[in-house]
C-alpha cells in the first residue's frame, strides 16, 4: 500500500491520510508523526486488521534520506525509535 494516493477504508468509508505533495520537511514530519502516534486499523485481505503505524514508520524511513532539514530529520528519527520494535 502506498501513501501517495488516497484510498477508501471499507470499514468506515473514509479516506486514508496521504502525504501532502510538495510538503516541506517539517510539514512532512508533522504529518508522519501525527499518523505514527495516532494509528488506525487497516483491513487486510484475509479479513483481519492491522495497525497503520508500521505503514507510516516505513514511509518515514523511506523519506529520511531525502530530508535536508536536520531538525525535522532528528524529530522523525526519534519518533521512529520510540515506536519501532
Amino acid at each position: 500500500m502506498s501513501l501517495e494516493k488516497p484510498e477508501q477504508s471499507s470499514q468506515e468509508d473514509k479516506e486514508i491520510p496521504v502525504i501532502p505533495k510538495f510538503a516541506s520537511d517539517m510539514e512532512l514530519v508533522d504529518f508522519l508523526i501525527r499518523n505514527i502516534q495516532n494509528p488506525f486499523e487497516l483491513e487486510t485481505g484475509d479479513g483481519q486488521s492491522e495497525s497503520s503505524r508500521s505503514l507510516y514508520i516505513k514511509e518515514a524511513e523511506r523519506h529520511l534520506p531525502d530530508m535536508t532539514n536536520p531538525f525535522a530529520k532528528e524529530m522523525l528519527e526519534a519518533e521512529i525509535d520510540k515506536y519501532k520494535q
